[in-house]
């Protein structure tokens, strides 16, 4: 009988099959179904692994539990994991690399560095094991099979792309979907394209793809060529769906996508430092967490679990990573917490995903909310595009891109449009751009608060 991996309990994977995603893939198959009581009693098996890992071979965990009174042997639920404090995203940019292990698994193969796309803030260095891919590859296949994709037809993504900031379409005609999936079955093809080309050059070429396609690009990206499109009949008449990564998607581009498109979006939460997080359900309208790869966790400001309906920060512990623990790490975004999934699966359920703190609106009185009603500035029809960067709890300035001057009367609406879009009668500044530059990473926020979060 094949060996188990060192460390490994659940899911059971075996040394005899570490490059066989589908191996992986059938067995999440199962898991998937299992109840929430059952998962949660497999991730407590888990947990202890990692955390006896951590605490043997990470000095700064050892601190951290001892100080704590904290016995990693004791871990009977995932709810026994709250003793510790949380990782901090400052936390990890300073003690960085004393995070390794010092004696990895080494059947879990070779470690490599990721780095985060510090959109705004200063990036994280992460080291992840060869396991860990190979997770990150079952759950992409997974989600492809939760959405039931035909591998016979083509993929196509809209996205940044590191080696080249333009890339010329014909130049990236690929002759199938890539690594995992042609690991395990035939494909059609599939092409890329840069985040960076402009919109209306991404749409001709859409519409230029001589095959049918699956579309993935970026929300806010996906939300201009939705814009662009109307009017456009048929817009796209190859495609088959649509999927969002990399950013917050919002209702309204969710609506704006089955109106013109006649398609429902089908979105992915991840993040570089710890991989895929939740993926939507393929039958209900919420995100399931990947139960079985990562323990998700949200908090409300009492640092306690928030309930269905609530709004929390998201926590995660990766439960197979060794190289590099990340123990109760604050990912910086906030999701609300959903109800059982009538779909069946016992996974966890996200209702929505708001966010990171950069995004929230500060009011005078220091509270906070998630802004919304961005899309009614489309009723300025000068206006092209738009960002608001709140710099102080009294002062907004909204960067505008134009197709023609503002008459006085539109500057005056628009003032008082973002004021009522964002609560308070702030002082808006407006700015004039030629045009809205995304992140190094291709990501594009509408809204970014410069004032400081709370510390807690």
């Amino acid at each position: 009988m094949a060996e188990s991996l060192r460390g490994i309990l659940w899911p059971p994977f075996k040394r005899s099959v570490p490059h066989l995603p589908q191996a992986y893939v059938e067995i999440l198959e199962q898991t998937q179904w299992l109840s929430p009581d059952e998962i949660q009693e497999k991730q407590a098996s888990q947990l202890r692994q990692l955390l006896k890992h951590a605490h043997a071979t990470v000095p700064f965990y050892r601190k951290i539990m001892e100080e704590a009174g904290f016995n990693p042997e004791k871990i009977k639920q995932p709810a026994d994991l709250r003793p510790l404090p949380l990782l901090k995203r400052g936390t990890l940019q300073t003690v960085g690399m004393q995070l390794q292990s010092t004696k990895p698994p080494q059947d879990h193969g070779p470690a490599q560095e990721h780095t985060t796309s510090g959109s705004v803030s200063m990036p994280v260095k992460v080291m992840k094991q060869r396991l860990m891919g190979h997770l990150w590859d079952a759950i992409t296949i997974r989600e492809h099979l939760w959405h039931g994709r035909d591998f016979s037809q083509g993929l196509v993504a809209i996205r940044n792309l590191k080696k080249s900031p333009f890339c010329l379409p014909h130049r990236h005609l690929l002759p199938d979907w890539g690594s995992p999936v042609n690991r395990m079955t035939k494909t059609g093809p599939s092409t890329l394209l840069s985040i960076n080309v402009p919109v209306d050059q991404q749409l001709a070429w859409l519409q230029s793809i001589p095959f049918r396609y699956y579309l993935a690009t970026y929300p806010s990206n996906l939300h201009e060529l939705l814009v662009t499109s109307q009017g456009v009949n048929p817009a796209l008449p190859g495609i088959l769906g649509v999927r969002t990564l990399s950013e917050t998607l919002d209702d309204q581009t969710r609506a704006l996508c089955h109106t013109l498109w006649g398609h429902a979006i089908q979105d992915i939460y991840s993040c570089e430092e710890v991989g895929y997080m939740a993926i939507q359900c393929p039958n209900g309208s919420g995100y399931h967490t990947q139960d079985e790869t990562i323990l998700v966790e949200i908090l409300d400001d009492q640092d306690q679990p928030s309930l269905p309906g609530q709004v929390g920060r998201v926590v995660v512990t990766p439960l197979h990573g060794f190289g590099m623990p990340l123990i109760r790490y604050e990912v910086g975004d906030f999701a609300e917490v959903g109800d059982r999934c009538p779909c069946g699966r016992g996974l966890g359920v996200i209702r929505r995903i708001l966010g990171r703190v950069r995004n929230l609106v500060t009011m005078p009185d220091g509270s906070r909310f998630w802004p919304s009603g961005f899309d009614q500035v489309g009723k300025i029809k000068a206006i092209k595009q738009h960002r608001t960067i709140q710099t102080t709890a009294q002062n907004v300035e909204v960067q505008l891109v134009v197709r023609r001057p503002l008459t006085v009367e539109e500057e005056v609406e628009t003032k008082e449009l973002f004021k009522s879009i964002l609560g308070h009668h702030f002082d808006v500044l407006l700015t004039y751009h030629d045009t809205l530059a995304r992140s190094q990473s291709g990501k594009f926020e509408d809204f970014v608060s410069l004032i400081p979060a709370p510390n807690r």
